[in-house]
C-alpha cells in the first residue's frame, strides 16, 4: 500500500502538527522491525567507514561523489519495491536540506579522517550518528529519552574511552 511520508513515520509528526502521534510513536516497545533496521543502519555506517579506508590515500573526498547518488538509488529502490511515495512536506525543505549538508559535511570529516589512518576512530564517531537524532528529538520534539538510547550513549561512550586510551 502506498504511504505518505509522515505515515511512514520518517518525518517528525509534532512539526507536522500531531504532537499526540509522536509521543504515541516514542511510547512504543521496539519491535523485531525496529531492532533489524537499527542493525542493518549500525552494520551500514560501519561498512561505509571500511569502504572510506579502502579507497586509498590520494582520492580526497571522490568516493563520496559515488556514495551520494548510490544511497539515494538504494532509498528509490526500497521505496518502489515496498509501493510508498517518496515526497517531503514543504516545511521540512529547510531541516533536510540542513541534515543533508551537514550529513555530507560529516562524511567528508569521516573521509579525511580514514585517509590519515584514523579508521577505528572515525568508525566509532560516525556510529554516533544517531545519537544526535535523538538529542535533536529532545531539544526539538521534547521526547523522552528511553532506557535503551540511554544504554546506547553509555556503551558508545565506553567505547570511546577504550579506544582513546589504547
Amino acid at each position: 500500500p502506498a504511504h505518505s511520508w509522515r505515515a511512514a513515520r520518517h518525518f517528525p509528526a509534532n512539526l507536522a502538527g500531531d504532537p499526540d502521534a509522536a509521543a504515541a510513536a516514542n511510547r512504543r516497545a521496539p519491535t523485531t522491525a525496529v531492532f533489524a533496521s537499527s542493525l542493518a543502519a549500525g552494520l551500514g555506517f560501519g561498512l561505509f567507514v571500511v569502504a572510506l579506508d579502502r579507497a586509498g590515500d590520494n582520492v580526497g573526498v571522490w568516493p563520496l561523489v559515488t556514495a551520494k547518488p548510490v544511497g539515494i538509488l538504494c532509498c528509490v529502490a526500497v521505496a518502489l519495491f515496498r509501493q510508498e511515495r517518496l515526497s517531503i512536506p514543504k516545511a521540512a525543505i529547510p531541516l533536510s536540506a540542513a541534515a543533508g549538508f551537514t550529513d555530507m559535511a560529516a562524511n567528508v570529516f569521516a573521509t579525511l579522517s580514514a585517509q590519515a589512518g584514523k579508521v577505528a576512530i572515525a568508525g566509532v564517531l560516525v556510529s554516533l550518528y544517531p545519537a544526535s537524532t535523538v538529542a535533536l528529538a529532545r531539544v526539538v520534539d521534547r521526547e523522552q529519552i528511553t532506557r535503551t538510547q540511554l544504554v546506547g550513549f553509555g556503551a558508545a561512550v565506553i567505547a570511546l574511552v577504550l579506544i582513546a586510551s589504547s
